[in-house]
Parts: C-alpha cells; sequence; structure tokens
C-alpha cells in the first residue's frame, strides 16, 4: 500500500486526467465511495458541510446519489463554490431536486437545528491540501459539532489537519471515520493527526495503481506483506539453516545493552546467536541466556582496538553482525568501531549499525555512506548528530527526513513514534505500529538484534530491516500488561504472539 504527499497526489491526479479519465469521473467514484459506507449504516438524518473547492465537489456529489436513493441530506455551502467541478455537481445536485443552504447567511438557531437533528454530519469542507489556520466561524462550528459528540465522516481528511506533517488546527473535527482517495497521505498517519482520523479508509476511486506507483516511493508496511516475507521455517532444516548473528557491544556501564540485542535475535529465529563484548558483560549473557555463545575480550570493563584480531576471527564466520549496543564512547571504542566497518566492508558482510556505534559513525560519516550493505538505525537524537545539525527539529518533518536519508546513501532506519525506513535505492517503507511500550531504553537494542535475525534467515536486508521493525512495534501492541509496566524483554517474549498472527 501506497502513502503519498500531497503534492504526489495532485501530480496522480493531474496524469490520470490527462490520460483520459475526466476529472468529474474521478469525482464520481470519490462519492460514490462515500455513498457506499453511509449506506451500510443505519442513518438517515445526514449534513454535508461542503467547501469551495474538489472537496465540496465530492460532497455535492455524495448529496445527489443520497438524493436519488431516497435520502434528503441537508447540504450547507460553507463557502461558494469556486473550481469547475464543483460548481457542475451543484449544478448536477439542484437538478436532482437538492437545495442548498449558505453557511454565511444561516440563522444560528436554524444552523444549530439542522446540526442537532443530524445523525451524521459529513466534512467535504477543506481538502488535503489545506495549509495555515481554520477561520473563526469555521472553528466554532467543529467545537459545537465536536461538543455535541456527532458522528463525523471525513471526505479525504478532516478539515483543519495538514496532510504533508500531521499537524492540526486548534480545532479540528474529531471524525469517527475517514475515506482517503486513491493512497493515504503521509501526514495521516503522524500524531496529532492521527487522533483526529477515526478509523481510515482507502477508496480505490479511479486512479490508475501503475500511475500511483510511478509517482511515488513510501509503502505503509502491514500484516499482509509481513506474511508475503516471512522466512520459512522447513521441517528438514537444521540451527544451520537459520543462520549465525554476531553482536558486538557492552561495557561496565551497559551490560545489557548486547543481552537484549541478542535475544532479539534468537527470538526472530536466527540458528546461533555470539556476542562479543568485555569479559565482566559475558558472564552477565552466560548467567541469563546459555543459548548464546558469550565470547570476551581480555579488559574486564570496555572493548579496547586490540580486540579487532580476535573479532576478525569470528567476523568470517557470521552472516551479519549487529555493531555498537552499549559499546560506549570513548576514543578507544571509536576507533575500535571504524576498524571493525572497515573488517566487515572488507568481507563483504552486512551489518547493523545502533546507539553507541551510531555515535562512533557520526565523526565520519563517510565510512558508511555508499554501501548496500550497511543498516543504520538511529532515533532522532542520534539522526540529527549523523547529519551533523543537533539543534534541528525533526518533529513532523518527514519529507526532510527522507531527503537527508537520501544523502546518505545507505539503509537507514529512522526510529520514532512513526518509523521511516529508506533503503540504499531510495525507496521508504513507514512503520505505525507501536506503542509506548517502546518508550524504555534497550528498545532499540531489541530491534537492532531483531534485524539481525531476520537476515540471518532471509540474507535480504530490506525484508529484515521491515520484519525487525514491525515485529517489535506489534508485539507492543498485543502484549496484554499495561504499557507502562511493559519492559524490552516483555515485548520480545511477545514475538511469538506475532508470529502466531502471521501464520494464522
Amino acid at each position: 500500500m501506497r502513502v503519498v504527499f500531497p503534492e504526489e497526489m495532485r501530480e496522480i491526479d493531474r496524469i490520470t486526467v490527462e490520460r483520459g479519465v475526466p476529472s468529474l469521473i474521478l469525482m464520481e467514484h470519490a462519492a460514490r465511495s462515500l455513498f457506499e459506507e453511509i449506506v451500510r449504516t443505519d442513518v438517515l438524518k445526514i449534513t454535508i458541510l461542503c467547501g469551495a473547492g474538489n472537496n465540496g465537489g465530492d460532497g455535492y456529489a455524495l448529496a445527489r446519489l443520497l438524493k436519488f436513493c431516497g435520502f434528503d441530506p441537508e447540504v450547507v455551502a460553507i463557502y461558494a463554490p469556486k473550481t469547475k467541478d464543483c460548481k457542475k455537481n451543484v449544478q448536477l445536485f439542484k437538478n436532482s431536486g437538492g437545495s442548498i443552504y449558505r453557511f454565511q447567511k444561516l440563522s444560528k438557531s436554524k444552523l444549530n437545528s439542522i446540526i442537532n437533528e443530524s445523525e451524521l454530519i459529513v466534512d467535504a469542507i477543506f481538502g488535503t491540501g489545506f495549509r495555515g489556520e481554520l477561520p473563526g466561524e469555521i472553528s466554532e462550528l467543529i467545537k459545537n459539532i465536536n461538543n455535541l459528540k456527532k458522528a463525523v465522516l471525513a471526505v479525504d481528511t478532516p478539515s483543519g489537519i495538514n496532510c504533508e506533517n500531521g499537524e492540526v488546527c486548534p480545532l479540528t473535527f474529531d471524525c469517527h471515520k475517514t475515506i482517503t482517495f486513491g493512497a493515504l497521505k503521509f501526514g495521516q498517519l503522524l500524531f496529532p493527526a492521527r487522533n483526529f482520523l477515526g478509523e481510515i479508509i482507502v477508496a480505490d476511486t479511479g486512479f490508475p495503481k501503475k500511475v500511483i506507483f510511478e509517482n511515488s516511493s513510501i509503502n505503509l508496511i502491514h500484516r499482509m506483506m509481513i506474511k508475503n516475507i516471512l522466512p520459512p521455517r522447513k521441517a528438514d532444516s537444521y540451527k544451520g539453516t537459520y543462520g549465525k548473528v554476531l553482536i558486538i557491544g557492552g561495557s561496565k556501564e551497559y551490560s545489557g545493552a548486547p543481552l537484549l540485542s541478542a535475544m532479539g535475535a534468537l527470538r526472530t529465529g536466527a540458528g546461533i546467536v555470539y556476542t562479543y563484548t568485555p569479559l565482566r558483560v559475558q558472564e552477565v549473557i552466560r548467567n541469563k541466556y546459555p543459548e548464546i555463545i558469550a565470547s570476551s575480550g581480555e579488559d574486564s570493563d570496555l572493548l579496547i582496538e586490540q580486540d579487532i584480531f580476535q573479532i576478525e576471527k569470528l567476523v568470517r564466520e557470521m552472516d551479519v553482525i549487529v555493531l555498537g549496543p552499549g559499546i560506549g564512547r570513548t576514543k578507544n571504542t571509536i576507533n575500535l568501531v571504524f576498524k571493525i566497518i572497515e573488517l566487515i566492508k572488507k568481507q563483504k558482510k552486512f551489518l547493523v549499525i545502533d546507539a553507541d556505534g551510531l555515535y562512533a559513525v557520526s565523526h565520519d560519516i563517510n565510512i558508511v555512506m555508499n554501501s548496500d550493505r550497511i543498516v543504520l538505525t538511529p532515533h532522532p537524537g542520534e539522526f540529527k548528530r549523523l547529519i551533523g545539525d543537533e539543534n534541528l527539529n525533526l518533529k513532523n518533518n518527514p519529507k526532510y527526513i527522507i531527503e537527508q536519508i537520501k544523502k546518505l546513501k545507505t539503509n537507514v532506519l529512522f526510529k520514532d513514534t512513526i518509523s521511516i525506513f529508506t533503503d540504499f535505492s531510495g525507496e521508504s517503507w513507514i512503520n505505525i505500529h507501536g506503542n509506548t511500550s517502546l518508550s524504555k531504553g534497550g528498545s532499540g537494542d531489541l530491534l537492532s538484534g531483531s534485524i539481525a535475525g531476520f537476515f540471518a534467515q532471509s540474507k535480504d536486508i530490506v525484508k529484515s530491516t521491515i520484519l525487525g521493525t514491525y515485529f517489535l512495534g506489534r508485539s507492543a501492541e498485543l502484549l496484554d500488561i499495561s504499557e507502562a509496566f511493559a519492559l524490552p524483554e516483555d515485548v520480545c517474549r511477545g514475538y511469538d504472539r506475532v508470529f502466531n498472527d502471521l501464520l494464522k
């Protein structure tokens, strides 16, 4: 399923019309989608609020279809129609016997009477191109409708939402359902916008799939996609079938980080999981999980540059390496990280870099650029450090994030409430699964190991990153304990539920 920015949707619309599909037909398809959704419910008294543009045109076309089928919708023109297609549908609605109230001329008592008697409000005022602030009289109308807790169906998107970045006006329709056309809009998946959409339905309204895919490069990670790329488990397999993962990290202060990463690799199905840590951390890992093959350097508290010789021997046997969880930020460990990256690149292995590994890489980003065998997994703070601007505000700025990722010319998973994964070729995927269970230290370590665990089985860096991201978020959603109480270890154990859900 594709996700688009509003300007991409406008281009898809333009190309579709240019190739011979009249815009009025597209509007009719949109109205038909709205109509079919409404007639599946038991509502009879419907009020449609129409704007001046094509969003309003959808509303007038819907009103006509409802009129033809025995409904008697109340239609309120919030603004006079301006676009050609909107004006045409106003005329068609009038020809069908419909009447239209003009918002500016309605008395307050009459408007309140219309709203109060309605079972369903259809918001067709502003579309996905909305920017800025809502006028005061529209905000007041929205406030009244929200206070009455009326069911609201949004046409394409609720009025007051910026579909570019997910920002909302102070007063925005609190919708129970949104029907959007052609493809999801990126801003609809971001917070706070997601709080106002209700159930969201993507309606196939006549835009050719080929045109949508040619003019967008962002995909929504969803259950069916995951089912299709989940590595199979064959009856005649053995541990070597499912690959080898090496986790390099840990320090006196962060003994749990490599352990959590190793847990992620084990619980996603990797055949053999190794860790290379300081001696003190090795003891922690061995005491916790005997399934992990735990090696260590000579120093008790930190990995040191001399460890590269033992690491080199281990790397030769591995399918994928996770580098960085808890490794530390000393000059010595930074130098070691660079040596390990050069070593892994030389041996043409695959590498997931997380946490302190990203801190080291930020000192010279060139070491990871132009590589399709590396995945960087930064959260917003780490990402700002990687691109060299720690004061940048990345909140609700997805387009900029994707642009910056592409400049890095490698695979990058930007971890946030909504995670964005952009691969070496520039294709992007977004993951909307997860909750505040993941807002705890250790979640990122679990994720890096999960990605590696799936790679050990699939040998596909893109699929494994998508799988790891989905599993982390979906497991958090399926937990039967409170979000505040849950630990990364609980999320990891919850992978079993995700597997079972996918294998139904």
